[in-house]
Protein backbone atom coordinates (compact mmCIF):
# COMPACT_ATOMS: atom_id res chain seq x y z
CA UNK A 1 0.00 0.00 0.00
CA UNK A 2 3.09 2.30 0.60
CA UNK A 3 4.43 1.25 -2.24
CA UNK A 4 0.88 2.46 -4.48
CA UNK A 5 0.75 5.36 -2.66
CA UNK A 6 4.17 6.66 -3.24
CA UNK A 7 3.37 6.18 -6.96
CA UNK A 8 0.07 7.84 -7.14
CA UNK A 9 1.40 10.79 -4.95
CA UNK A 10 4.48 11.13 -7.06
CA UNK A 11 5.09 14.22 -9.42
CA UNK A 12 4.04 14.11 -12.43
CA UNK A 13 7.58 15.55 -13.74
CA UNK A 14 9.58 12.56 -11.54
CA UNK A 15 12.57 11.32 -13.58
CA UNK A 16 12.07 7.70 -14.52
CA UNK A 17 15.42 5.85 -12.95
CA UNK A 18 18.37 5.18 -14.59
CA UNK A 19 18.96 1.46 -15.08
CA UNK A 20 22.54 2.34 -16.07
CA UNK A 21 22.97 3.86 -12.38
CA UNK A 22 20.59 1.51 -10.46
CA UNK A 23 21.70 -0.53 -7.48
CA UNK A 24 20.62 -4.16 -6.24
CA UNK A 25 16.83 -3.73 -5.34
CA UNK A 26 15.85 -0.68 -7.60
CA UNK A 27 12.71 -0.88 -8.89
CA UNK A 28 12.38 0.11 -12.56
CA UNK A 29 9.32 0.88 -14.31
CA UNK A 30 7.31 -2.03 -15.49
CA UNK A 31 7.62 -3.65 -11.97
CA UNK A 32 11.31 -4.73 -12.56
CA UNK A 33 13.82 -5.38 -9.94
CA UNK A 34 17.49 -5.22 -10.49
CA UNK A 35 18.85 -7.93 -9.14
CA UNK A 36 22.46 -7.95 -10.20
CA UNK A 37 24.71 -6.44 -13.23
CA UNK A 38 25.89 -9.20 -15.93
CA UNK A 39 28.28 -6.76 -17.64
CA UNK A 40 28.67 -4.17 -20.20
CA UNK A 41 29.86 -4.50 -24.04
CA UNK A 42 30.62 -1.65 -26.45
CA UNK A 43 27.16 -0.82 -26.97
CA UNK A 44 25.06 -1.48 -24.12
CA UNK A 45 24.69 -3.04 -20.35
CA UNK A 46 22.84 -5.79 -19.18
CA UNK A 47 20.93 -6.25 -15.90
CA UNK A 48 19.43 -9.39 -14.78
CA UNK A 49 15.97 -8.47 -13.92
CA UNK A 50 13.40 -9.79 -11.73
CA UNK A 51 9.51 -9.34 -11.95
CA UNK A 52 6.83 -11.52 -10.37
CA UNK A 53 9.31 -14.14 -9.38
CA UNK A 54 10.59 -14.60 -12.96
CA UNK A 55 14.28 -13.37 -14.14
CA UNK A 56 14.86 -11.46 -17.16
CA UNK A 57 17.85 -9.76 -18.47
CA UNK A 58 17.39 -6.18 -19.40
CA UNK A 59 19.45 -4.85 -21.96
CA UNK A 60 20.40 -1.03 -22.41
CA UNK A 61 21.87 1.29 -24.60
CA UNK A 62 24.85 2.63 -23.19
CA UNK A 63 24.12 6.02 -25.02
CA UNK A 64 21.18 7.18 -26.89
CA UNK A 65 23.85 6.91 -30.13
CA UNK A 66 23.15 3.06 -29.93
CA UNK A 67 19.67 3.17 -30.11
CA UNK A 68 19.41 1.75 -32.95
CA UNK A 69 21.62 -1.17 -32.62
CA UNK A 70 19.68 -2.34 -29.87
CA UNK A 71 16.03 -1.83 -32.13
CA UNK A 72 18.02 -3.76 -35.01
CA UNK A 73 18.86 -6.59 -32.15
CA UNK A 74 15.61 -7.02 -30.83
CA UNK A 75 13.91 -7.29 -34.36
CA UNK A 76 16.33 -10.10 -34.71
CA UNK A 77 15.95 -11.83 -31.87
CA UNK A 78 12.11 -11.80 -33.20
CA UNK A 79 12.89 -13.29 -36.27
CA UNK A 80 15.07 -15.88 -35.01
CA UNK A 81 13.84 -18.76 -33.67
CA UNK A 82 15.76 -21.44 -32.12
CA UNK A 83 15.97 -23.34 -28.58
CA UNK A 84 19.47 -22.63 -28.38
CA UNK A 85 19.35 -18.97 -29.06
CA UNK A 86 18.05 -16.29 -26.67
CA UNK A 87 14.28 -15.57 -26.61
CA UNK A 88 12.58 -11.75 -26.61
CA UNK A 89 10.18 -11.13 -23.88
CA UNK A 90 9.33 -7.82 -24.49
CA UNK A 91 8.67 -5.25 -26.84
CA UNK A 92 11.22 -1.81 -27.39
CA UNK A 93 11.51 -0.37 -23.87
CA UNK A 94 12.80 3.50 -23.48
CA UNK A 95 14.35 4.72 -19.94
CA UNK A 96 15.30 8.47 -20.57
CA UNK A 97 15.43 7.93 -24.25
CA UNK A 98 17.62 4.70 -23.92
CA UNK A 99 16.54 2.02 -25.76
CA UNK A 100 16.43 -1.45 -24.21
CA UNK A 101 14.34 -4.87 -23.92
CA UNK A 102 13.83 -7.69 -21.82
CA UNK A 103 15.26 -11.23 -22.91
CA UNK A 104 16.00 -14.84 -21.04
CA UNK A 105 18.55 -15.42 -19.33
CA UNK A 106 20.95 -17.87 -21.35
CA UNK A 107 22.37 -19.46 -17.91
CA UNK A 108 23.49 -18.95 -14.56
CA UNK A 109 27.27 -18.79 -16.42
CA UNK A 110 28.78 -18.25 -19.85
CA UNK A 111 30.58 -20.81 -21.49
CA UNK A 112 33.26 -18.70 -21.02
CA UNK A 113 33.47 -18.62 -16.99
CA UNK A 114 32.50 -22.48 -17.34
CA UNK A 115 35.94 -23.04 -19.73
CA UNK A 116 37.83 -20.34 -16.84
CA UNK A 117 36.44 -22.78 -13.78
CA UNK A 118 37.10 -25.92 -14.63
CA UNK A 119 39.07 -25.92 -17.92
CA UNK A 120 38.54 -27.56 -21.37
CA UNK A 121 35.39 -29.82 -21.94
CA UNK A 122 35.54 -33.95 -22.97
CA UNK A 123 34.04 -36.69 -23.10
CA UNK A 124 29.76 -36.17 -23.61
CA UNK A 125 30.00 -32.78 -22.86
CA UNK A 126 32.24 -31.98 -25.27
CA UNK A 127 30.49 -33.91 -28.15
CA UNK A 128 27.82 -32.32 -27.40
CA UNK A 129 27.89 -28.97 -26.36
CA UNK A 130 30.09 -28.47 -30.06
CA UNK A 131 27.18 -30.00 -31.73
CA UNK A 132 24.97 -27.28 -30.32
CA UNK A 133 27.28 -24.29 -31.51
CA UNK A 134 26.74 -25.58 -34.91
CA UNK A 135 23.64 -26.55 -34.53
CA UNK A 136 22.74 -22.87 -34.61
CA UNK A 137 25.25 -22.21 -36.65
CA UNK A 138 23.46 -24.20 -39.34
CA UNK A 139 20.13 -22.47 -38.46
CA UNK A 140 22.02 -18.85 -38.76
CA UNK A 141 23.27 -19.77 -42.04
CA UNK A 142 20.35 -20.83 -43.60
CA UNK A 143 18.39 -17.67 -42.25
CA UNK A 144 20.67 -15.40 -43.68
CA UNK A 145 21.30 -14.30 -39.87
CA UNK A 146 25.25 -13.29 -38.84
CA UNK A 147 26.20 -13.43 -35.43
CA UNK A 148 29.64 -11.52 -36.03
CA UNK A 149 30.93 -11.76 -32.21
CA UNK A 150 31.00 -16.08 -31.59
CA UNK A 151 32.97 -16.31 -27.93
CA UNK A 152 32.33 -18.28 -25.27
CA UNK A 153 31.37 -14.93 -23.27
CA UNK A 154 28.52 -14.81 -25.87
CA UNK A 155 27.19 -18.13 -25.00
CA UNK A 156 25.22 -19.40 -21.87
CA UNK A 157 25.15 -23.10 -20.50
CA UNK A 158 21.89 -23.97 -19.09
CA UNK A 159 19.93 -27.09 -18.33
CA UNK A 160 17.51 -28.36 -20.30
CA UNK A 161 15.49 -31.64 -19.08
CA UNK A 162 18.12 -32.58 -16.91
CA UNK A 163 20.85 -31.97 -19.49
CA UNK A 164 23.28 -29.16 -20.22
CA UNK A 165 22.96 -27.10 -23.28
CA UNK A 166 25.11 -23.90 -24.93
CA UNK A 167 22.05 -21.00 -25.49
CA UNK A 168 23.65 -17.95 -28.01
CA UNK A 169 22.93 -14.52 -27.17
CA UNK A 170 24.20 -11.07 -27.83
CA UNK A 171 23.54 -10.10 -31.58
CA UNK A 172 24.42 -6.34 -31.58
CA UNK A 173 26.76 -6.76 -34.14
CA UNK A 174 24.42 -8.24 -36.65
CA UNK A 175 23.50 -5.60 -38.91
CA UNK A 176 26.77 -3.52 -39.15
CA UNK A 177 28.07 -3.10 -42.64
CA UNK A 178 29.91 -6.08 -44.80
CA UNK A 179 32.68 -3.82 -45.13
CA UNK A 180 33.27 -3.30 -41.63
CA UNK A 181 35.70 -6.27 -41.47
CA UNK A 182 37.27 -5.15 -37.72
CA UNK A 183 33.97 -5.18 -36.01
CA UNK A 184 34.40 -8.39 -33.35
CA UNK A 185 36.49 -9.83 -30.60
CA UNK A 186 39.94 -9.92 -31.97
CA UNK A 187 40.53 -13.26 -30.46
CA UNK A 188 37.93 -15.06 -31.91
CA UNK A 189 37.65 -13.13 -35.01
CA UNK A 190 39.22 -14.83 -38.48
CA UNK A 191 42.77 -13.51 -38.86
CA UNK A 192 42.75 -13.80 -42.68
CA UNK A 193 39.80 -11.66 -43.02
CA UNK A 194 42.32 -9.08 -43.20
CA UNK A 195 43.11 -10.12 -46.34
CA UNK A 196 39.53 -9.62 -47.94
CA UNK A 197 37.52 -6.76 -48.67
CA UNK A 198 34.00 -7.90 -47.15
CA UNK A 199 32.74 -10.15 -44.30
CA UNK A 200 31.09 -13.50 -45.27
CA UNK A 201 30.11 -16.77 -44.11
CA UNK A 202 33.94 -17.98 -43.58
CA UNK A 203 34.43 -16.12 -40.65
CA UNK A 204 31.65 -16.97 -38.65
CA UNK A 205 32.71 -20.63 -39.51
CA UNK A 206 36.30 -19.82 -38.32
CA UNK A 207 34.70 -17.79 -35.31
CA UNK A 208 32.70 -20.95 -34.42
CA UNK A 209 36.12 -23.47 -35.05
CA UNK A 210 38.02 -20.84 -32.61
CA UNK A 211 35.36 -21.52 -30.01
CA UNK A 212 35.25 -25.53 -30.48
CA UNK A 213 39.35 -25.20 -30.48
CA UNK A 214 38.89 -23.43 -27.10
CA UNK A 215 36.31 -26.25 -25.46
CA UNK A 216 38.11 -28.81 -26.71
CA UNK A 217 42.10 -27.43 -25.66
CA UNK A 218 41.68 -25.59 -22.97
CA UNK A 219 43.16 -22.92 -24.95
CA UNK A 220 42.93 -20.74 -28.28
CA UNK A 221 45.39 -21.64 -31.34
CA UNK A 222 48.23 -19.94 -32.91
CA UNK A 223 50.00 -19.85 -36.08
CA UNK A 224 53.62 -19.76 -36.51
CA UNK A 225 55.83 -18.67 -33.02
CA UNK A 226 52.32 -17.36 -31.94
CA UNK A 227 54.20 -13.74 -31.92
CA UNK A 228 53.12 -12.55 -35.58
CA UNK A 229 49.70 -11.67 -36.92
CA UNK A 230 48.76 -14.90 -38.85
CA UNK A 231 47.51 -12.96 -41.88
CA UNK A 232 51.26 -11.87 -42.23
CA UNK A 233 53.33 -14.94 -42.13
CA UNK A 234 52.30 -18.60 -44.12
CA UNK A 235 52.07 -20.63 -41.23
CA UNK A 236 49.31 -22.92 -41.17
CA UNK A 237 47.22 -23.23 -37.97
CA UNK A 238 49.56 -25.60 -35.28
CA UNK A 239 47.05 -28.05 -33.65
CA UNK A 240 47.92 -28.90 -29.89
CA UNK A 241 46.64 -32.09 -30.30
CA UNK A 242 47.70 -33.47 -26.73
CA UNK A 243 45.74 -31.14 -25.42
CA UNK A 244 42.55 -32.93 -26.48
CA UNK A 245 40.58 -35.77 -25.22
CA UNK A 246 42.72 -39.25 -26.23
CA UNK A 247 39.69 -41.21 -27.46
CA UNK A 248 38.95 -38.34 -30.49
CA UNK A 249 42.14 -36.80 -30.51
CA UNK A 250 43.31 -37.96 -34.24
CA UNK A 251 39.95 -37.18 -35.76
CA UNK A 252 39.89 -34.03 -33.81
CA UNK A 253 43.19 -32.86 -35.07
CA UNK A 254 41.78 -33.18 -38.81
CA UNK A 255 38.52 -31.37 -38.01
CA UNK A 256 40.54 -28.43 -36.73
CA UNK A 257 43.27 -28.18 -39.65
CA UNK A 258 40.69 -28.04 -42.15
CA UNK A 259 38.46 -25.86 -40.41
CA UNK A 260 41.41 -23.42 -39.43
CA UNK A 261 42.82 -23.62 -43.17
CA UNK A 262 44.37 -20.24 -44.25
CA UNK A 263 42.53 -20.44 -47.43
CA UNK A 264 38.66 -20.11 -46.86
CA UNK A 265 38.55 -22.53 -50.36
CA UNK A 266 40.27 -25.28 -48.33
CA UNK A 267 37.47 -24.94 -45.27
CA UNK A 268 34.02 -26.89 -44.67
CA UNK A 269 31.96 -25.08 -47.34
CA UNK A 270 29.29 -24.85 -44.77
CA UNK A 271 27.78 -25.30 -41.91
CA UNK A 272 26.11 -28.39 -42.67
CA UNK A 273 29.59 -30.07 -43.60
CA UNK A 274 30.93 -28.48 -40.71
CA UNK A 275 28.56 -30.42 -38.17
CA UNK A 276 28.79 -33.57 -39.97
CA UNK A 277 32.85 -33.33 -39.38
CA UNK A 278 32.24 -33.00 -35.88
CA UNK A 279 29.49 -36.19 -35.25
CA UNK A 280 32.20 -38.22 -37.37
CA UNK A 281 34.80 -37.24 -34.98
CA UNK A 282 33.24 -38.22 -32.19
CA UNK A 283 30.89 -41.46 -34.30
CA UNK A 284 33.70 -44.48 -32.54
CA UNK A 285 34.00 -42.99 -29.27
CA UNK A 286 31.72 -43.52 -26.26
CA UNK A 287 31.48 -41.18 -23.43
CA UNK A 288 29.36 -40.44 -20.35
CA UNK A 289 29.15 -37.44 -18.14
CA UNK A 290 30.68 -39.11 -15.44
CA UNK A 291 33.72 -39.07 -17.38
CA UNK A 292 33.57 -35.25 -18.13
CA UNK A 293 34.62 -32.58 -15.14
Amino acid sequence: LDAVEEELTAPEDAAVPDPLKATIDDRLPGNLVVKGKLGAGGSAAALLVERGGDQFVLKVALKPEYNSRLRDELEILQKVRHQFIVAPKSELLNFNGLNAFLVERAGERTLAARLREDGRLSGEFLERFGDDLLNVLEYLEHEGVPHRDLKPDNIGVREYSKQLHLKLFDFSLSRLPLDNTRAGTPDYMEPFLALRPRWDPHAERFSAALVLYEMAAGTLPRWGNGQSAPHLIEDEVTIAANLFDSQVREPLTRFFSKALRRKPEERFDTAVEMRKAWHAAFSEAAFTESQTP
